[in-house]
């Protein structure tokens, strides 16, 4: 998935000032459950052309 972060993004005061890097390198597996645990096994990274 690309992401463009906007140029004037709001954050909440506890994160305040994490932006992402334009030139990429960030990589997060999400869970939208706060109250969910999970659990990931064997992530593998690869470089798509």
């Amino acid at each position: 998935m690309d992401y463009t972060e906007p140029e004037n993004v709001v954050r909440p005061p506890e994160r305040k000032g994490r932006k992402l890097n334009p030139l990429g390198g960030a990589i997060a597996l999400q869970a939208h459950d706060p109250r969910s645990v999970f659990y990931f096994k064997s992530v593998r990274v690869r470089i798509l052309d």
